[in-house]
C-alpha cells in the first residue's frame, strides 16, 4: 500500500517519491515536522494558520499520482481512505474511541490541533472510490452519532485530496485493523417504541449478567483506571442514566476505586460518548477471559401431550446446534462439532463441509515483502494433527484450498460463500499468533537471530532455538517463522554437531595455505558475519577476488569458509548461461553470509555491473509486473567472493575488489596434512565457527568499537601511502574488511597474528597495516597500467615453485639487485601462460615497456644490458662467462614489495 509524497508547498503538484503508511506514521510520530506544525498552531487567525499549513509537505494516501496530482492521473490506488474530522468539540475523547474502532488503521491530530485524520483500509475503494467513501462517511456519522458540525463531508471523496503531514508523537497505528467492506445497505426502518423498549431491556439484561460474572470472579477490567476504564464509561453511557450503577459496580472491583471520581468520569462520558452500543465493554471483558455470552432464556415446561390412539411417525429434521451435546462457542453460521466435523450455515440450512476433519489457524506469517501466509492445523479423527502452510491468495479461494487439502487426502466440500463464513469465524472466534516469516538464511537484524536450516541462534541470549512442528521459534519479544527452501539448500545451511574452535581452525588454515595467503580470506569471512553492522557505518561491501591458475588452491580457500554457514557450498560457475535475475536472487538468498561465484571472466556481457551491485549495496531493480510505475527491488545482504584465472580488465570494477593472488602449487607434507584436515572438517560442517563468533557482535557494537577499528586502520593505511596517487577506495576497502577482526583481535577473542602469542594493541595494528599495505600496493600496480608485468612475475613465481626455472640460469642475485635472463624467462612464461589461461600471453614488448617504467627508465633500450648466465642443461661453471644480451637488473625489494614474489626461498611459499 504505497502512495505519493509531495514536498511543500501545496502549489507543488509533482511527487518526489512514494511511501508506505508505516513510513508516514513514523514521520508523524517523529520530530521531523514538530517546529513547522507548532508554527501553524501558534497563529492568531485561521487565515494565518491555513497559510502556514499549506507550506507543509503532504501525501495522497489514496494512491500514486503520475506525473502530477490530478484525479485523472491516479496511477495506482492504495486501497486506503483518509477521513478528516475538523473543528471537534472534544478531539481527545473522540480520538480514544476511534482507537478502539476495529476498522481504524491510523489516527493522528491534524496540523491545526483541533481535528483528527483517520485512515482506513478499504479494498473496494480501488474500483469504487466515491461509493466506498460515502459508505464509510455514513458509518462514522451514524455509529459515532456525530453532530451536524462534525459530520464527515462527502466532498472529501476526491482521491487526489492532500493530507498535510503533522506532528503527533502518540499517533495511533494498527496495521492489523480490519478492512472496511462496502455495505450499500438501505437505511433501516424506524423501530416502534415497543421494539426499542424490548431491545433496551434485553441489552441491559446482557450487561447485568456480565457484570454479575465480573463480581463473582472478582475480576478487575479497569486496567488501573487507564484507557480501558474510559472506554467502559463510554460503553455504559449508551444506556443513559441506567448505566451509572453498572459503571460503579465495575469500577468498585479496582483497588483504586473512588466513588466521586467514578461518578465524575461517568458524567463526562454521558456528554462525550460517541458509542452507539456497549460492544467495547463486552470486547474488553472477553479479552480478560470472561464469558460474555447472553443469558439463556428460561425454558417453559411443555404441556403433556394428549393421549392418542396411535403415535404419529417422527419426521426427520435438519441439523441444528442443539443436536450437539457439547458445541463450540456460539457462532451463528459456523459449527465445529464434537465428532470432528465442520458445518457451515448458508441460508436456512447447515452444510457438512468437512466430514472427517477440523481446520484451525496456528499462525499468521508475514515477510518483509508484506506477503502473508497462514499455518493451518488439520485435526483428523483418528490420527495426529497435520500442518499446512497456505499462501494468503489460496486461503481466500475455495477452489485452491480444496486442491491443497486434497494433497492430504482430505475432501473439503466448500464454496467461496462457505469459506467467507469460515474465515470470519476463525479470525474472530479463535486465537492464533502472528509470526514474522524469514525469507533468507543468516542474520535477521530486527530480532538479532541468525537462522540456520534446522536451528536459530539468538545472539542476545546465546541460545540455540529449535523450531516447533510449525517451523516457529520464539524469543522473548518475537515470534519467527523459519526460512523454507528446497532440500538441497536446507542441507547446505544445516548446523551440524561437529565442534571445532575458530582458533584451531585458523591455525590449520594458515598451515595449509600459509600465513599471508590465509590472512585476508579469514578477515573476509569475519567481515561477512557482521556485514550489516559494517555497512551501517560505511555503506560499501568489498568483494574478495582470489586469482590464480588451475590447481593453485584458490577455490579450496573460499569453499571451506562457505561450510561455516552449515555445510560446504560450491561456487556458482559464471561461465554457465546465468540470467541476470538468477544471479541477483542467488546473491539475495542469505544475510551476513558468503556468496561465492567461480570462474570469473572478462566476457560477462554486462553482468559485471550486477556483481558490482554487491559492493555498492544496491539491489536489482526491474519494472513491476502490474504495469504501474512501481519497480520491484531485490536487496543484497551477503558478502561476495570471486575466484578466477584472470585479472579483471574493467578497472572500475577491480577497484571495488580486495585482490589476493594465489600462485604456488606444490605443498609440503605438513601442508597436505593440514589441507586434508580442512577437507574433513568442511565435509562435517563448520557452522560451529559462526556460532562461536556471532555473539561477539555486541562487542563490536558497544561504544562504537567497529567505527573505532575502521578509523584506526583507514588512517594508518592512508599514512602509509602519503604522497602517492593510490586511490582512497583501496585502503577504505581494506579497512572495511579488517575492522571487525582487528577489534576482536584487540579484545582477545581471536588472534590472527600467530607469530605473537599475546600481541599488544600497537603490534596488532602494525601487522594488520603491514599486510594491508602489501596487498594494496600489488593491486595498485596492476590498476596503474602494470597488469602485464604483474602477470609476468606471477607466472615466474609459479615456475620457480615448480622447479622449472633455476638460479644462475634464468636469474641471479648481485647485492640488492636481481638479474633477469629475460629472453629465457619470457619463453617459459609464454608457454606456462598458454597452458594455464588458454589464451595468448602479453607480448614481449609490453612486458619490457612496463619493466622499464617500473625501474624508472624511459624505455627498454635504456634498461637492457648484457649479463653473464650459465646455459640451460650445462652444469659447467666456466660456461657462466658467456654474456647474454637483452637482460636487465632490478631492485629485488621493489618487485618483492610490488608483486609479492620470493625467488630466494627453495621451499614454496604458497599452497
Amino acid at each position: 500500500m504505497q502512495f505519493s509524497f509531495f514536498p511543500g508547498p501545496i502549489t507543488n503538484k509533482r511527487p518526489s517519491k512514494t511511501i508506505t503508511l508505516a513510513e508516514l506514521m513514523a514521520l508523524v510520530r517523529s520530530d521531523t515536522y514538530r517546529a513547522a506544525v507548532e508554527k501553524v498552531r501558534a497563529q492568531a487567525t485561521p487565515q494565518a494558520a491555513n497559510y502556514h499549513k499549506k507550506q507543509l509537505d503532504y501525501v495522497t494516501p489514496c494512491g500514486v499520482f503520475v506525473p502530477t496530482r490530478l484525479a485523472t492521473n491516479l496511477q495506482t490506488h492504495s486501497g486506503l481512505l483518509v477521513v478528516d474530522f475538523d473543528h471537534l468539540a472534544d478531539a481527545p475523547a473522540l480520538r480514544l474511541q476511534f482507537q478502539a474502532d476495529p476498522y481504524v488503521m491510523a489516527c493522528f491530530v491534524s496540523p491545526s490541533g483541533s481535528g483528527l485524520k483517520v485512515i482506513v483500509a478499504a479494498p473496494e475503494a480501488t474500483t469504487r472510490h466515491k461509493e466506498t467513501y460515502a459508505d464509510l462517511a455514513h458509518y462514522f456519522n451514524n455509529v459515532y452519532r456525530l453532530p451536524d458540525a462534525e459530520k464527515v463531508d462527502i466532498s472529501g471523496s476526491d482521491p487526489s485530496r492532500a493530507c498535510f503531514l503533522s506532528h503527533d508523537p502518540d499517533a495511533h497505528y494498527n496495521p492489523q485493523a480490519r478492512p472496511y467492506k462496502l455495505r450499500n445497505q438501505p437505511p433501516p426502518k424506524p423501530r416502534t417504541e415497543q421494539q426499542l423498549r424490548q431491545d433496551a431491556t434485553e441489552l441491559e439484561q446482557h450487561i447485568a449478567t456480565v457484570v454479575e460474572r465480573l463480581e463473582t470472579h472478582q475480576l478487575d477490567v479497569c486496567n488501573d483506571y487507564g484507557t480501558e476504564w474510559l472506554l467502559i464509561a463510554f460503553s455504559m453511557a449508551t444506556l443513559g442514566e441506567a448505566g451509572r450503577g453498572y459503571f460503579h459496580r465495575i469500577s468498585r472491583l479496582n483497588a483504586k476505586y473512588d466513588e466521586h471520581d467514578a461518578d465524575a468520569k461517568f458524567e463526562n462520558a454521558l456528554k462525550t460518548t460517541r458509542f452507539t452500543s456497549p460492544a467495547k465493554f463486552f470486547s474488553i471483558c472477553k479479552d480478560y477471559g470472561l464469558d460474555v455470552s447472553r443469558p439463556k432464556p428460561e425454558k417453559k415446561p411443555k404441556p403433556e401431550p394428549k393421549a392418542t390412539a396411535e403415535p404419529k411417525a417422527k419426521v426427520p429434521k435438519k441439523e441444528s446446534r442443539e443436536d450437539d451435546e457439547d458445541p463450540t462457542p456460539y457462532h451463528p453460521s459456523v459449527w465445529y462439532r464434537r465428532e470432528g466435523s465442520i458445518w457451515i450455515k448458508i441460508g436456512k440450512y447447515w452444510d457438512n463441509v468437512a466430514p472427517n476433519f477440523q481446520l484451525y489457524i496456528k499462525y499468521r506469517t508475514e515477510d518483509e515483502r508484506e506477503e502473508v501466509t497462514w499455518v493451518l492445523e488439520i485435526k483428523t479423527t483418528p490420527g495426529p494433527p497435520q500442518y499446512l502452510e497456505v499462501p494468503h491468495e489460496d486461503f481466500c479461494s475455495a477452489k485452491k484450498l480444496k486442491t491443497l487439502l486434497a494433497t492430504k487426502r482430505l475432501g473439503f466440500k466448500i464454496s467461496d460463500g462457505h469459506l467467507d463464513e469460515l474465515r470470519s469465524y476463525l479470525f474472530t472466534e479463535t486465537d492464533f499468533n502472528t509470526a514474522y516469516k524469514m525469507i533468507r538464511f543468516g542474520y535477521h537484524p530486527g530480532s538479532r537471530v541468525f537462522f540456520f536450516a534446522n536451528v536459530a541462534l539468538h545472539l542476545d541470549s546465546g541460545q540455540l532455538l529449535t523450531p516447533d512442528d510449525f517451523g516457529i521459534v520464539q524469543t522473548r519479544q518475537h515470534i519467527l517463522s523459519m526460512p523454507i527452501s528446497n532440500r538441497n539448500k536446507q542441507s547446505r545451511f544445516e548446523l551440524t554437531t561437529q565442534r571445532v574452535s575458530f582458533q584451531d581452525f585458523y591455525r590449520t588454515y594458515v598451515t595449509a595455505h600459509l600465513y599471508e595467503n590465509a590472512f585476508l580470506p579469514t578477515c573476509f569471512y569475519l567481515f561477512s558475519l557482521y556485514r550489516d553492522l559494517a555497512l551501517g557505518y560505511k555503506n560499501f561491501s568489498p568483494i574478495l577476488f582470489l586469482k590464480g591458475g588451475a590447481g593453485t588452491g584458490k577455490s579450496s580457500m573460499i569453499r571451506v569458509f562457505t561450510a561455516a554457514f552449515g555445510r560446504k557450498q560450491e561456487g556458482v560457475n559464471l561461465k554457465n548461461k546465468n540470467t541476470d535475475s538468477a544471479l541477483v536472487k542467488i546473491m539475495s538468498q542469505t544475510s551476513n553470509c558468503i556468496t561465492w561465484f567461480d570462474e570469473y571472466h572478462n566476457e560477462l556481457n554486462g553482468q559485471e555491473g550486477i556483481l558490482q551491485a554487491a559492493y555498492d549495496n544496491d539491489g536489482y531493480h526491474k519494472s513491476s509486473d502490474t504495469g504501474s510505475i512501481q519497480t520491484d527491488n531485490v536487496e543484497l545482504h551477503s558478502a561476495l567472493a570471486l575466484t578466477s584465472n584472470f585479472l579483471p580488465e574493467n578497472q572500475i570494477f577491480f577497484s571495488r575488489c580486495v585482490f589476493v593472488p594465489i600462485t604456488a602449487q606444490e605443498k609440503t607434507d605438513h601442508q597436505r596434512q593440514a589441507f586434508f584436515q580442512l577437507e574433513d572438517w568442511q565435509e562435517g560442517g563448520l557452522g560451529c565457527l559462526s556460532v562461536e563468533l556471532l555473539p561477539y557482535r555486541e562487542l563490536l557494537e558497544k561504544g562504537g568499537n567497529y567505527q573505532l577499528g575502521y578509523n584506526r586502520l583507514y588512517h594508518a593505511l592512508k599514512e602509509r601511502f602519503r604522497g602517492q596517487s593510490v586511490p582512497e577506495r583501496l585502503f577504505a576497502n581494506m579497512a572495511q574488511l579488517m575492522a571487525a577482526p582487528y577489534i576482536l583481535n584487540i579484545f582477545g577473542k581471536i588472534n590472527l597474528v600467530l607469530e605473537l602469542a599475546q600481541p599488544t594493541e600497537a603490534e596488532i595494528l602494525e601487522e594488520y597495516v603491514r599486510i594491508g599495505e602489501v596487498y594494496i600496493m600489488r593491486q595498485w600496480r596492476i590498476i596503474n597500467e602494470s597488469k602485464a608485468v604483474a602477470e609476468f612475475f606471477e607466472i615466474i613465481q609459479m615456475l620457480h615453485d615448480q622447479r622449472q626455472i633455476q638460479e644462475d640460469i634464468h636469474f641471479s642475485f648481485k647485492g640488492p639487485l636481481i638479474r633477469l635472463n629475460f629472453s629465457k624467462l619470457y619463453n617459459h612464461f609464454a608457454l606456462k601462460y598458454r597452458l594455464t589461461f588458454h589464451k595468448s600471453p602479453p607480448d614481449r614488448d609490453t612486458i619490457q615497456t612496463e619493466l622499464a617504467a617500473l625501474a624508472g627508465y624511459p624505455d627498454w633500450n635504456s634498461l637492457k644490458k648484457p649479463i653473464r648466465f650459465m646455459p640451460e642443461g650445462d652444469s659447467n661453471s666456466q660456461a657462466s662467462s658467456m654474456a647474454i644480451s637483452g637482460c636487465c637488473e632490478l631492485e629485488y625489494k621493489l618487485i618483492t614489495d610490488q608483486f609479492g614474489i620470493d625467488l630466494e626461498s627453495k621451499a614454496p611459499r604458497f599452497y
